[in-house]
């Protein structure tokens, strides 16, 4: 759903074919304007909405049990220290036959100490992240998988090849600043094409793409690329 002024016949239209009623739909779209307000904001890198599920279709329906509520977690400086902060870390290798297989975590968010991603984006993430990869002139034959973690915190990659971490930072450079610069329909949100297509949001995909290559993957070092002790 697209955030910003839209006309009341529109939305009445789009409040009928979801089956939502045009007040549950108008208040889903103040929040994601509002979201949008906190995410352009000097205000981007300290809040993070608690109040999940808040956006998407079954959020909207149930708009009066909801209330929006921030968590401030100050600077990155503040993340406990010993605990796991995003990065771009190998998880595991596996050995099929005579082929490698490379896992690679892509935190994106610090695990039980930053509020997860919400599920739209997350979506909206793995759809531009694997178009990338499939047309990649390099990986496209080396990608086995990428899709999102359980938790939300982040991404698995899984390439074909004997790999480090440090091996793939100009691929990951590449594909976040493709979905962080990416505008238009997003590739495969279609009925036909996903079970979910109407779960997306292009603006916080862009959004975190953005502060995961500002605060990860620019100027990235040991700490980003080796799991803790």
């Amino acid at each position: 759903m697209k955030v910003g002024v839209c006309e009341a016949t529109e939305l009445k239209k789009r409040s009928e074919m979801l089956s939502i009623p045009f007040a549950d739909l108008l208040w889903g779209y103040a929040v994601e304007d509002l979201m949008l307000r906190v995410s352009t904001s000097a205000y981007r890198e300290f809040l993070w909405l608690m109040s999940l599920p808040l956006l998407g279709e079954e959020a909207y329906r149930q708009r009066a049990k909801k209330r929006i509520r921030f968590f401030y977690k100050g600077s990155e400086e503040e993340l406990t220290p010993d605990k796991l902060q995003p990065g771009q870390r190998l998880s595991r290798k596996d050995h099929i036959g005579a082929e490698v297989i490379t896992t690679f975590d892509l935190r994106m968010t610090s695990p039980n100490e930053e509020p997860v991603m919400n599920t739209a984006e997350v979506h909206t993430i793995e759809h531009l992240g694997a178009t990338f990869l499939r047309n990649h002139p390099e990986y496209k034959d080396k990608t086995v998988y990428f899709g999102p973690m359980g938790c939300r915190t982040g991404f698995y990659l899984l390439l074909a090849g004997d790999l480090s971490s440090k091996d793939i930072v100009p691929l990951m450079v590449e594909m976040f600043e493709f979905i962080r610069d990416y505008k238009g329909e997003v590739p495969g949100a279609s009925p036909k094409d996903c079970g979910n297509y109407l779960d997306m949001n292009l603006g916080m995909a862009n959004y975190l793409a953005k502060r995961y290559l500002d605060n990860v993957l620019y100027n990235i070092d040991d700490s980003r690329l080796v799991y803790p002790e």
